[in-house]
């Protein structure tokens, strides 16, 4: 696998930064009591229709969490060229903050049952959790891409 890649480098650091957004998500979760849901909910509601109600739905909605994640920071990679090399950290912030309105706009304009109403203390931790995923992303993502590639 070659990690000078655009494509493999764009997944993995959206995969890493996926990984510590989650860790984020359940310390808010479940140490801090902020977030009312989880982030493998949002993925599960969306993909089953309700939050995970076994060790394999909760395991699997993070997994496909993940691989979202995955996905937007290839998406971001592709967008590094004409985004500038400057000011990588607040682009990256911006850009999954975006992503996070998006999905929040699609899940209310679709009428997504159980995410329709989100509580403002879990949208407040999501936003929060959001900045630091394009943060890790775009830095993790900058730290080891060779513009010679």
């Amino acid at each position: 696998m070659n990690l000078e890649d655009r494509f493999t480098l764009g997944f993995i650091s959206g995969l890493i930064a996926g990984l510590i957004m989650n860790v984020l998500n359940f310390i808010s979760y479940y140490v801090l009591h902020i977030a009312t849901l989880r982030y493998l909910d949002f993925m599960a509601i969306i993909v089953y229709g309700n939050k995970p109600t076994n060790s394999f739905d909760t395991i699997l909605a993070l997994i496909l969490h993940l691989g979202f994640t995955g996905i937007l920071g290839i998406l971001y990679a592709y967008l590094t060229p004409w985004l500038g090399a400057q000011n990588h950290l607040l682009k990256g912030a911006l850009y999954s903050v975006s992503i996070f309105f998006l999905t929040y706009a699609i899940t209310f304009l679709f009428k997504v049952k159980d995410l329709t109403i989100v509580p403002p203390y879990t949208v407040a931790s999501n936003i929060i959790t959001a900045a630091i995923y394009g943060v890790v992303l775009a830095r993790i993502y900058k730290n080891n891409f060779n513009t010679e590639a």
